[in-house]
């Protein structure tokens, strides 16, 4: 007799394959909003150092790797960036959406899902994760684009963007 600590449903509907479909698509997404944090704080860090360098190579490159090492989590990079209090508040409410995500939205999303879960209450539960993440997901693109110079869309896409997402995460796929 196998001990009740492994799992012993590996039963795959339709209905599972939608739950485990959105919350791939929301790891995406908080993915996505992570690393773009941490290639921000590292670039701000790394333009600093080529700044405070002059000239030498050697002292770019150490500066660089003290850069690398510097900052280990989502935490840090958002602090790094020395953002208006409001908008800090919004990267970290999209952070803590992506650690909630990562860390605890699967836990026990194993097996069969059909009975395990309601659809419409599951989705409402992701409404406020999804926008905190969105909403991250735009402030930290914005501040990637100005340090970039690259020109800032429009407000009718970043209107639009919000339904886009969501629309991404929770339609099922017909094929």
């Amino acid at each position: 007799m196998m001990p009740g600590i492994f799992i012993e449903d590996f039963e795959r509907t339709e209905c599972t394959e939608f739950f485990h479909g959105v919350i791939g698509r929301m790891l995406i997404l908080s993915a996505r909003f992570e690393s773009m944090c941490s290639s921000l704080a590292l670039a701000i860090d790394v333009v600093g150092a080529r700044t405070s360098a002059g000239q030498s190579n050697e002292t770019f490159d150490a500066l660089v790797d003290a850069a690398i090492k510097k900052y280990r989590t989502t935490n840090c990079n958002i602090n790094s960036l020395g953002m208006p209090e409001q908008v800090a508040n919004a990267m970290h409410q999209a952070r803590k959406a992506r650690n909630e995500v990562a860390h605890s939205l699967p836990v026990g999303l194993t097996g069969c899902l059909d009975t395990k879960l309601d659809t419409a209450e599951f989705t409402d539960n992701l409404r406020p994760l999804v926008d905190d993440l969105v909403l991250g997901d735009i402030v930290i693109s914005l501040l990637i684009t100005v340090f970039n110079g690259d020109p800032i869309l429009n407000g009718s896409f970043i209107n639009v963007y919000k339904s886009k997402v969501w629309e991404w995460i929770t339609t099922e796929y017909e094929s």
